[in-house]
């Protein structure tokens, strides 16, 4: 069986490796504007997280509006 230090290991890379996953800069399903991904609010529909710019842009996706295509 691991020992602590070595779960807190695991955890830490596994941590860093979904990151690292992660684009920093993505488009906002709404309006299409690029939004850093560490400062944008957010919201999961079917198990995807979007991003978004703005209360206004978050809201109008929450209400079912449509995704902006590119």
């Amino acid at each position: 069986m691991a020992g602590a230090p070595e779960i807190q290991l695991r955890l830490r890379r596994a941590r860093l490796d979904f990151e690292a996953d992660e684009p920093s800069k993505v488009k906002d399903p709404i309006c299409g504007m690029t939004v850093d991904t560490a400062a944008a609010l957010r919201a999961e529909r079917e198990g995807k997280i979007y991003y978004f710019c703005s209360e206004g842009c978050k809201r109008k996706f929450q209400a079912g509006t449509a995704i902006r295509r590119r």
